[in-house]
């Protein structure tokens, strides 16, 4: 963002648009190499859920401009001008695994176990919003429980994964496992889901690659997860123990 006339200031306020924080609290980094040119961040809440349909141009840089009479005035610049930055895209790959967990949680069903080191399980996803989903397991280990996707032949890329379509208003069903992958130090659990920093939190879960649109590569999809009812937990927690024998 430049200044457009000579002798006139300005001063970032932040960026507006579907799915941002309000402006004056949306500045994440603000950096000048030298003066009237800046680069600007922006926060992201998620909560108006028109960043799925946003386009750049729904998107506008605020600034407070004063000119050289000592004049202030409020201005707005799209963001949709000869550089585009694919800040939609870039909220929508933010926000997709924020909404995908407010879903409501997902049901676990034993199957018989092809192995005896792991819990084989069906995993009921529900989707009662009006935005239809992809989503894929491509396997998942927290050092303990590997997870792992059952049937179908081996895939090397996303290309060529087996998405699974979870329609708006409707449900999808993933057949997983939960392996043993040490018995070393405590007994294998379901494993706990994790914030966007990577701490642990208390719910569980199976960790889920998410795609808002079919063409999964073109919408670079994200990690999410998906967290288990508590009776599903409390289902999978005892059979998974059982896999390690007690320690003396």
């Amino acid at each position: 963002m430049s200044t457009r006339v000579v002798g006139d200031s300005n001063v970032l306020v932040g960026v507006l648009g579907p799915g941002l924080v309000v402006p004056s609290s949306s500045i994440t980094d603000v950096t000048s190499t030298h003066p009237g040119v800046g680069t600007i961040g922006a926060s992201i809440d998620c909560v108006d859920p028109s960043w799925w349909s946003a386009k750049d141009s729904d998107y506008r840089v605020q600034a407070r401009r004063t000119d050289q009479y000592g004049r202030v005035a409020i201005v707005e610049t799209p963001l949709d001008g000869p550089t585009v930055i694919e800040l939609s895209g870039r909220i929508r790959r933010a926000c997709l695994p924020i909404f995908f967990r407010t879903l409501p949680a997902a049901v676990a069903q034993l199957i018989p176990a092809q192995r005896s080191n792991e819990v084989d399980f069906t995993l009921r996803l529900t989707n009662p919003t009006g935005h239809a989903l992809w989503v894929v397991a491509p396997g998942d280990s927290d050092g303990s429980v590997a997870t792992v996707p059952l049937g179908g032949a081996a895939w090397t890329s996303l290309s060529d994964a087996p998405w699974q379509s979870l329609p708006a208003g409707g449900t999808a069903s993933l057949q997983l496992s939960f392996r043993a992958a040490s018995c070393a130090d405590t007994s294998p659990r379901v494993p706990h889901t994790r914030s966007e920093a990577g701490q642990v939190e208390d719910t569980q879960g199976v960790a889920l690659l998410v795609a808002s649109t079919p063409h999964t590569l073109d919408g670079e999809p994200i990690w999410s997860w998906a967290v288990f009812d508590p009776a599903s937990a409390a289902m999978l927690d005892p059979r998974l123990g059982a896999l390690c024998p007690p320690q003396d």
